[in-house]
């Protein structure tokens, strides 16, 4: 489906190989994957995969980085599909051809994958994976309306249940909530703040109530790592290191 033309950054000897099976394509389209925010890119590598489908082609996956910039080639078809998955607990970053890209229609074309696509363009790759038609798929609306009903942080939102509606062909806009919430109390997290994985999450303040979703969250201050679990009863706050472990029930 797509044959890598050219990578910004360093490329291991095993994936220069891996890159000759891919089959001319029929465009090419330049991939932007967004840098990690900075709070984060002195800590973490920012690898990942680079996931390209569209229905009734096999995907391919590509090893990249963020930040990182590439050419690729790609076969026509309907809807593309285009997420870049973190190795670490990052929310993936991703795009849908030719709503996202400049140019998409022509003999070249380019895309910026976004953190605010990335829940929109996952969802399109599920049903181009389980061979569904998404070209019927009005998918600006479904990135809009993923966007406004969570205040704009689709990473937020219950993905298995909008998974359901869309897998199932009776999605509706009562697919689109958010994960249950709670107020985690102040001083419940070791002190100073907290800046998540989530780019498009604020930092938490110890100092201070945090609204937080149910769910695992991971956390960096200063290169020191912090994982936060929320369920119905209660939270944990623990270092994996072994330096901190808090926890307590919701009241």
């Amino acid at each position: 489906m797509i044959r890598r033309v050219a990578f910004i950054s360093f490329i291991s000897l095993m994936l220069f190989l891996n890159a000759c099976r891919f089959m001319p394509g029929e465009y090419r389209l330049t991939v932007l994957i967004p840098p990690l925010p900075a709070e984060l890119a002195p800590y973490l590598e920012g690898g990942g995969w680079l996931t390209v489908s569209a229905s009734g082609l096999s995907p391919e996956r590509i090893r990249a980085r963020a930040g990182d910039s590439c050419s690729l080639e790609l076969s026509r078809a309907a809807v593309v599909s285009i997420c870049f998955s973190f190795d670490e607990a990052i929310p993936a970053a991703g795009g849908v051809l030719p709503y996202d890209a400049a140019g998409a229609r022509e003999r070249t074309a380019a895309v910026d994958l976004l953190f605010e696509a990335g829940v929109a363009a996952r969802l399109m790759e599920e049903l181009n994976l389980a061979g569904l038609a998404t070209e019927t798929i009005n998918y600006p609306r479904l990135r809009r309306e993923l966007l406004a009903r969570s205040q704009g942080n689709p990473n937020l939102l219950d993905y298995d249940r909008l998974a359901r509606g869309m897998r199932s062909g009776a999605f509706s806009s009562r697919d689109i909530v958010m994960r249950d919430s709670f107020l985690l109390p102040a001083h419940s997290l070791e002190p100073g703040s907290w800046y998540p994985f989530d780019p498009l999450s604020p930092p938490l303040c110890a100092a201070e109530e945090n609204r937080v979703f149910c769910g695992r969250h991971c956390f960096l201050q200063d290169g020191e790592r912090g994982v936060l679990w929320i369920d119905e009863t209660g939270w944990r706050f623990y270092s994996p290191e072994g330096r901190f472990d808090r926890s307590g029930a919701w009241q």
